[in-house]
């Protein structure tokens, strides 16, 4: 997984986010990633979200971002962990506050 955030990383994340393969690098590391790490990747998409959503790959992208953290914040209010629950939604309002 270091070696994925590694890789990641060594490139432009969001020129990968609308590439047509990059796109599915990216996907694949918001799913394998642990939550500390998909948190940190989601960072880079701040201000990028209109751009991303009007562009099929980048599309891809943002809805991978909120399956993804959606179940991480579902589960931690299934372990009782209401905090983290409401951290991580709050780490995707960022989407939402881009759109609006």
């Amino acid at each position: 997984k270091k070696e994925l955030m590694d890789a990641v990383y060594g490139q432009d994340v969001v020129a990968l986010c609308l590439h047509m393969h990059g796109c599915r690098v990216i996907q694949k590391a918001i799913r394998c990633l642990e939550q500390k790490d998909v948190s940190k990747l989601i960072t880079e998409f701040h201000d990028k979200v209109l751009a991303f959503i009007h562009d099929p790959n980048g599309n891809h992208v943002i809805q991978r971002c909120i399956q993804v953290m959606s179940s991480f914040a579902k589960t931690a209010a299934h372990n009782d962990n209401p905090d983290l629950a409401s951290s991580l939604s709050d780490e995707m309002q960022f989407i939402v506050d881009d759109i609006v």
